[in-house]
């Protein structure tokens, strides 16, 4: 095939794409309209319901809250109850805190297998002068394709 006949093509499947999302612009655009109608239909009618079902919601969340207070409260009085009553267990997380460059200094000292910092590593790449002899580029090519493809479609719309 050509590059003319190539390009002819593509101009022709680019125009088709521009038309094509349009379209589902469209039909997106009604699509959230038609929802929001319904949706403000729904809280019309269902407002109390939903006002209720809030209501509730955040009694239930502030009586869950109060009781995680009060059983941590205990558990700190009484260390060994791991379920204080019915219905509330208790678990102990335990979090390690320490300094990343003791940690890490630590690691190496062990021989510990460190993870690469594959950012700081490719900004090395980059460079030429700084590229590691075992390093090579592939290059891939992707075509991208604008948002924007009212300029390929005339005025009323057709390629």
């Amino acid at each position: 095939m050509k590059t003319d006949e190539l390009r002819n093509i593509l101009a022709n499947e680019i125009k088709s794409l521009a038309q094509l999302r349009n379209q589902d612009n469209a039909l997106q655009v009604e699509l959230k309209l038609l929802k929001e109608e319904a949706e403000a239909r729904f809280n019309e009618e269902f407002g109390e319901l939903i006002e209720n079902a809030r209501l509730a919601k955040c009694q239930m969340m502030d009586a869950e809250s109060e009781i995680r207070c009060h059983a941590v409260t205990l558990y700190g009085l009484d260390g060994s109850t791991k379920q204080p009553v019915p219905g509330i267990g208790m678990r102990e997380t335990k979090n390690y805190v320490y300094e990343d460059g003791k940690a890490f200094d630590w690691a190496k000292g062990h021989l510990m297998c460190l993870q690469l910092d594959s950012k700081a590593f490719k900004d090395v790449c980059k460079n030429d002068s700084t590229r590691p002899d075992f390093v090579s580029i592939d290059t891939t090519v992707t075509a991208t394709i604008a948002t924007d493809l009212s300029s390929v479609i005339g005025s009323e719309g057709k390629p």
